[in-house]
């Protein structure tokens, strides 16, 4: 049997609008498991945040956090670890441009601490801030160590093109915007995302482009999507990741979008 590489995104693919993974999706996902084939989760959360779906597919597989900022394998010490955490000097250089001309809010942490101007509850669910330090203010007086992640929250949309303009001041630096209505937006090293820790993770593995699958919804599972050797897209995703995927799926991902595709494509497998 050929093993294939599958990577999966978490929100708004692998999981339905609970928050859950679906009974059917877990157990075909474990069966593609027990088979030999390599499934991943990667994701713009921390590991503590996405672990109990981890735990709850039974894998022992690498993990990509934070888009790709951070790659590890959990339950093996021996699997290379790649980090790129944003530097703190850059960060609250961003923070005193981007903050009170075009944002009213951002939140960066560690891996220990969660930094906030002021403590966000909407995102604090999304990366179970209650198991992390909290500490507010500014950046400039409160953060002291490089940071993994960095996402403001906007005042409105009318100053999407102002932000682009900041952010292009540092050359090693990206922005991506959080789809059409989110008021949130992400600042990102430039060469880091989701795809070439995917490409990392096939290199150690021993697998060939043409048996990874790569499944998710939005602009930061594009590049993954479009480099794959089979890119899906969930039909309730974003039209920059429909447009390089391979196959758009039939379902969504509150009518288990991932088991219906996997298994068409197993089955003609």
């Amino acid at each position: 049997m050929n093993k294939y590489l599958i990577v999966l995104d978490l929100d708004g693919t692998l999981l339905n609008h609970k928050k859950e993974i679906s009974f059917i999706t877990k157990h075909y996902l474990r069966r593609l498991k027990r088979q030999g084939h390599i499934i991943v989760l990667a994701s713009g959360r921390p590991f503590r945040s996405l672990k109990k779906y981890y735990d709850n597919l039974h894998l022992d597989t690498p993990v990509i956090c934070y888009n790709g900022s951070l790659l590890f394998n959990p339950k093996d010490r021996d699997f290379p670890i790649f980090k790129k955490p944003l530097n703190r000097e850059t960060v609250i250089n961003l923070y005193q441009d981007l903050v009170d001309n075009y944002a009213t809010n951002v939140t960066s942490e560690s891996n220990d601490t969660i930094y906030s101007k002021t403590f966000d509850k909407h995102l604090a669910k999304y990366f179970h801030a209650e198991k992390m330090k909290i500490i507010e203010g500014n950046f400039k007086d409160t953060l002291k160590e490089d940071v993994w992640t960095m996402i403001f929250k906007k005042e409105d949309e009318d100053h999407d093109n102002q932000i682009i303009k900041e952010v292009k001041k540092y050359k090693d630096i990206g922005v991506r915007f959080w789809g059409m209505k989110s008021l949130f937006f992400e600042i990102y090293p430039i060469d880091v995302n989701k795809c070439h820790r995917l490409f990392d993770i096939a290199d150690y593995y021993r697998i060939p482009k043409e048996r990874i699958i790569a499944i998710g919804d939005a602009d930061n599972d594009a590049e993954m999507i479009e480099k794959a050797g089979i890119g899906i897209c969930m039909i309730n995703g974003h039209e920059g990741p429909k447009k390089v995927a391979d196959i758009i799926t039939k379902k969504d991902n509150n009518h288990n979008g991932i088991a219906q595709v996997l298994k068409e494509i197993f089955r003609n497998n």
